[in-house]
């Protein structure tokens, strides 16, 4: 027979391995977002697109904009 307390570590144990799963969903989804928005500033880089524009269309840093063209540049050489 369970006791109460069983019972309750039990539940609660559940609603941690629950809430655990939601927050991993969650950073899944905002680290393909985050992905997918660098891959769309890599394209508009190579399309001559301005860094400004860039920015305003992906919401990718400026600074991460400025990394990725060094980086697209140097594969050129």
């Amino acid at each position: 027979m369970i006791t109460a307390e069983e019972k309750g570590r039990e539940q609660g144990m559940a609603k941690g391995i629950e809430e655990g799963r939601k927050k991993g969903r969650q950073e899944g989804i905002q680290e393909g977002e985050v992905t997918k928005s660098i891959k769309i500033a890599k394209k508009m880089l190579m399309k001559k697109n301005s860094i400004e524009e860039i920015h305003e269309i992906t919401e990718v840093s400026i600074k991460e904009i400025e990394r990725l063209k060094a980086e697209i540049e140097n594969l050129k050489k």
